[in-house]
């Protein structure tokens, strides 16, 4: 049986209408669909033929949609739901599809759906597969194929009279390298493999994270961390290799949560002359490691500091304390990295004297020379922030998902309300713009091209220019 499997369009955080960096970023912001090619894959080798169709590339919608899909003859259609802030378009595809093809198989799934699994539903989903989905879409998809009941199908919340009901759940798969590689094949690659910045391909070595943030969702799914063997990373670090990819992104949660595994990766990284970027904790880093990193060919990694208050930081549990922090992140500019460290404001704890020390903070990084990345601390469904806000004396304001873009404040805390939540977080974006503009203008001027100040940038004429380098 045909599977479509459809990525729905994503609001980006940065718009080219904001224009000069705004606009930059966004232009290279064409991020690979990873998750619908691994479900591509575990739909072929059960023996279903997958289609994927990314609207972020192929804006379709009204009739033209609905003649693409026609024309796949697709048995059954799958719609991506994992960002909240992107669930209200993921909702509107349902109701588009169900309403003008109420005969054909619809389901979701994906991070957000897994949490809000009712109201996916209630827009014309038949199904929501809950968690990964890697073995529990091949199984709908042999259910449909044989006009069996999906009651049958573990991890599924399904529709009722009363309201909807789940079938038993589905352990998370232990196994990953069970899992096939990702079906590369089914998508245009020449689509994602660069733009007007260095766009690195996406590989999860790992899934799950032993920590517990409370405005994280990852605790929902498990505290474990389960990993790739290194022999099946480099199986995928072949495939990008062969798909014209040079560079790699690894985006686990916490990559160097096992020394002697990053070590490894890191000789097989090296052994392929892949560059590379990751993300990391910095208890699990040390300069020798991060001097391992850089001669294997690491060029860039993104540290969380969420704060640089003491007191906010160990109420929010980030026990590494921040002067080895900033020597790690010296180290990392000594050596050339591009090094980007990241905030989350207002914490629930968080008073203008803490915020006071972490916008100093955020100054002295970037006068360093590191790339300071911030974003609104926001209650996704599936964090304790979202299930129990009264307990970090916090009041959400509003369930609108198009405002949980990071960027939005969707609720108040003791000490600030919405606007001057709002007011604080533009003067750290502000600092953000900054040194994000210095790391443009390094990168930019290393390939000859020199730029005035950002905000008086000719977008299009720099777009122009970079489409060139």
């Amino acid at each position: 049986m045909k599977v479509l499997l459809v990525e729905p369009p994503a609001g980006a955080r940065f718009s080219r209408e904001r224009g000069g960096l705004f606009a930059l970023v966004a232009a290279a912001d064409h991020r690979l669909p990873l998750g619908l090619a691994y479900l591509a894959a575990a739909l072929e080798a059960r023996g279903h033929e997958a289609l994927l169709l990314d609207l972020n590339l192929e804006p379709l919608a009204g009739d033209e949609l609905i003649a693409r899909v026609r024309e796949s003859g697709a048995g059954l259609v799958g719609v991506a739901n994992n960002f909240t802030a992107t669930a209200p378009a993921a909702l509107a595809l349902l109701r588009t599809l169900r309403d003008r093809l109420p005969e054909l198989p619809l389901v979701t799934g994906g991070l957000h759906a897994t949490f809000c699994a009712d109201e996916a539903l209630a827009a014309g989903a038949q199904a929501v597969v809950l968690f990964e989905a890697e073995l529990t879409l091949p199984d709908l998809a042999d259910a449909v194929a044989a006009g069996a009941p999906l009651e049958g199908v573990p991890g599924l919340c399904l529709p009722t009279p009363a309201g909807s009901a789940r079938t038993p759940p589905r352990p998370l798969p232990r196994d990953l390298d069970a899992l096939p590689l990702p079906a590369l094949g089914r998508l245009e690659l020449g689509n994602y493999r660069g733009g007007v910045l260095p766009v690195g391909y996406p590989v999860i070595s790992t899934r799950g994270c032993n920590y517990a943030c409370y405005y994280c969702t990852s605790p929902a799914f498990t505290r474990t961390v389960r990993v790739r063997s290194v022999g099946h990373v480099a199986a995928e670090l072949e495939l990008a290799l062969a798909s014209g990819f040079a560079r790699i992104s690894f985006h686990d949660d916490n990559m160097a949560h096992d020394r002697d595994r990053f070590v490894a990766l890191c000789d097989v990284l090296r052994a392929r002359g892949l560059r590379w970027g990751f993300n990391a904790r910095a208890e699990q880093l040390d300069p020798p490691l991060l001097d391992r990193a850089h001669d294997s060919g690491c060029d860039a990694f993104l540290i969380g500091i969420e704060s640089g208050s003491a007191a906010v930081r160990r109420t929010i549990k980030r026990q590494e304390e921040l002067g080895p922090t900033r020597a790690l992140v010296r180290r990392a500019l000594e050596l050339g990295l591009h090094v980007v460290c990241s905030f989350t404001f207002p914490h629930h704890c968080d008073t203008l004297e803490t915020t006071a020390e972490t916008m100093r903070l955020m100054e002295e990084l970037a006068d360093e020379g590191a790339v300071l990345n911030v974003t609104l601390t926001t209650p996704f469904p599936g964090t304790r922030l979202y299930q129990n806000p009264g307990a970090y004396g916090v009041e959400l304001l509003t369930r609108d998902w198009a405002a949980y873009d990071l960027r939005t404040p969707v609720f108040r805390t003791a000490a600030f309300d919405a606007p001057v939540i709002a007011r604080l977080f533009a003067a750290l974006e502000e600092l953000f713009i900054d040194s994000a503009g210095r790391a443009a203008k390094r990168w930019l001027g290393q390939r000859g091209v020199e730029l005035g100040p950002l905000a008086q940038l000719d977008t299009t004429a720099l777009l122009k220019a970079l489409g060139g380098l």
